[in-house]
Order: C-alpha cells, then sequence, then structure tokens
C-alpha cells in the first residue's frame, strides 16, 4: 500500500510538471518596449505580480502593471487557468481589555446593582515586508451572562438571565482596516459591553462575567491570517466557528 502510494504522489508531480510545460511560451513586454519570452506560471492572490520562467528556466517575479495594456490583458484571460498564490504575512496581534465608565444602584437596603462598561482593543503589526492591503479585523466576545439591570419606572431592578452553561456571544464585530505598510500599526476598538453584577455587601450574588474574547486578522479572500485570544483555557479550545454559533441567552424562569 505505501509503495502504490508513493507511485501515486509521482504520477501526480509528473502530471503537474506535464501541465506546466504545456503552457505556452509569451512574448512579455513592458511599457518600454522590452520583451522577455516566458511562461506564465502563477499570479498573485492581489493580482500585483506574477511567476514567469524564461526559456532557460530560470523563474522570475514580475509587476504586472510595467507591462503593456496588451499583455496585462493577455495575463487576465489566463487567470482562469493558472494558480493563484497566497501571501503569507507575518502579522502580530495584541488584545487588551478597557474599562470605559462604572455605574452603581441601589436596589433594596441589602442588595445594589452595578454596571460595568468596558471596551477591547485589538492592536495589529505588520511584520511583513509586503503592505496588507483589503484585510479586516473581526472580534467576538463571549459572556456568562447571569444578569440584566434595567430601569423601570424611575426604579432599578434586573432580570436573571441564563444558567450559565453556556457561553453566550452577545457582541462581535469587525472594521475595515486601510492599507497598512511594513512594520506599522494598526489600533481597533470594539464598542462598549456591559458587565452587570448583584451585590449583597462585598459578597457577590449574581454576575456577568467574560469568558473569553478572539479577535483575528482576515484578507480580503476570507483567509485568517492571524488571530489572538483572552480566556479561560476550555475557551481557547473553541473554534471562531463554534464561537460564533453559540446560541443566545434566555431568560430564566
Amino acid at each position: 500500500m505505501r509503495r502504490l502510494t508513493c507511485i501515486c504522489l509521482l504520477f501526480s508531480a509528473v502530471l503537474s510538471l506535464g501541465a506546466q510545460d504545456l503552457r505556452p511560451m509569451h512574448a512579455f513586454t513592458d511599457k518600454s518596449g522590452k520583451q522577455i519570452l516566458a511562461t506564465l506560471l502563477s499570479v498573485s492572490a492581489d493580482r500585483r505580480t506574477m511567476k514567469i520562467r524564461r526559456e532557460d528556466n530560470q523563474e522570475f517575479e514580475l509587476v504586472i502593471n510595467v507591462l503593456s495594456l496588451d499583455d496585462q490583458q493577455f495575463i487576465k484571460e489566463q487567470l482562469e487557468t493558472v494558480p493563484v498564490e497566497k501571501k503569507e504575512f507575518r502579522l502580530e496581534m495584541d488584545v487588551s481589555r478597557k474599562s470605559t465608565n462604572s455605574d452603581s444602584h441601589a436596589y433594596n437596603e441589602s442588595y445594589t446593582l452595578e454596571q460595568e462598561f468596558l471596551t477591547y482593543v485589538v492592536k495589529v503589526k505588520n511584520l511583513s515586508r509586503e503592505s496588507l492591503e483589503g484585510a479586516s479585523v473581526e472580534w467576538a466576545v463571549a459572556i456568562d451572562d447571569q444578569i440584566k439591570i434595567s430601569q423601570k419606572e424611575g426604579e432599578w431592578t434586573y432580570d436573571r438571565r441564563g444558567s450559565g452553561e453556556e457561553y453566550p456571544v452577545p457582541f462581535d464585530g469587525y472594521v475595515e482596516l486601510s492599507s497598512l505598510p511594513f512594520n506599522q500599526e494598526a489600533t481597533v476598538t470594539t464598542g462598549e459591553i456591559e458587565i452587570n453584577e448583584m451585590l449583597n455587601g462585598n459578597d457577590v450574588y449574581l454576575e456577568d462575567q467574560v469568558i473569553g474574547v478572539i479577535a483575528r486578522v482576515v484578507s480580503r479572500e476570507g483567509a485568517v491570517l492571524a488571530e489572538s485570544r483572552l480566556g479561560a483555557a476550555d475557551f481557547d479550545e473553541m473554534s471562531w466557528d463554534e464561537v460564533i454559533a453559540i446560541a443566545p441567552p434566555q431568560p430564566a424562569d
């Protein structure tokens, strides 16, 4: 079985090389009139550069917009038949929590209701030599939502929420990034998130807790370029799709 697998892999490689060799040579002409006879091998994901192979089997990367308009049109027509290379970016990410405001409300002689408003600050630094274009920052905040504080007819009151057996995701969003050159940093701040608790003196009776935060950078094509997290160990084991799929909290009976 192992020998058969090796033969199949070798056969696939030969077919791949053969497909490349069958591609016709093309006389690429730049805007100054200089020509180079070569085979088009691949095009970058952002359609800015291409890889070619000359008659002497030397491979080069060229910027597409230096070519004549006819050659640029030729490359567009070949996009369905040549591989599109995905760019690899090296990004540095950091997520931090920031409290913006807090309020305290008397519920009765024994209990008080506390509200805290916080945001998360996501920093992204491009450590790649090439500028990051068309990407966005997405985030999801998972909260064990136990209590909802509100004011009714001038009085502060509360509603008890879910059992805490699941991690609801009441807050998620995204922001599109502007062009991010090499060694530059972008900062994204989420909107305010309300965290509530009910206290009996200094003892906590009910409280919301942030279980975890996921932030990630996504390319124009939908590829995840980098991800950063804050949270408990079991939250770290959850994928982005698993977190987003969690049902919103339901009021307790």
